[in-house]
């Protein structure tokens, strides 16, 4: 492992997410990170577009089957075959800020901790799904959830 820049095993959950991968893989890809970044899609869509999408698009991109379907299995997937000193997990309807990669790996070696992360901020594309963005971001609709409220 590099002290300064370990490797990075970036792990995308996705399920019949063709439309939106794309927007997640780019945001990962465009990293300025200066170490080895992996990213390992699990698909466990019902059909192959997905995989298809990130085959033609990413051919860099590593993608693993995932047969039960659901998000943690894909992450677990994901994880069973990723090389990466530090695990990043990113949704397929994610996209990571400029400098993510880098500053998580910065505030991990800075304090030790185990896991870092940081705010989610939700949007949407339609009128429903901006409404339910809106209302993540508010302490009734949060919970607990401190990082959806900063």
């Amino acid at each position: 492992m590099n002290a300064a820049f370990p490797s990075i095993s970036v792990v995308v959950p996705a399920r019949d997410e063709e439309t939106t991968i794309g927007e997640a893989l780019d945001s990962v890809l465009s990293q300025d990170y200066p170490g080895s970044v992996e990213v390992i899609v699990a698909d466990g869509s019902e059909t192959p577009s997905t995989s298809k999408v990130v085959a033609e698009r990413y051919p860099s991109v590593r993608i693993v089957p995932n047969p039960q379907r659901f998000l943690a299995p894909g992450v677990n997937a994901a994880c069973k075959v990723a090389t990466g000193d530090v695990i990043v997990r990113c949704d397929a309807r994610t996209t990571l800020m400029p400098g993510h990669l880098r500053r998580g790996v910065e505030t991990l070696q800075r304090t030790g901790a185990g896991n870092v992360g940081g705010r989610q901020e939700p949007v949407g594309v339609t009128f429903f799904e901006r409404a339910a963005a809106m209302a993540m971001t508010m302490p009734l609709g949060a919970g607990g959830a401190r990082y959806r409220l900063g």
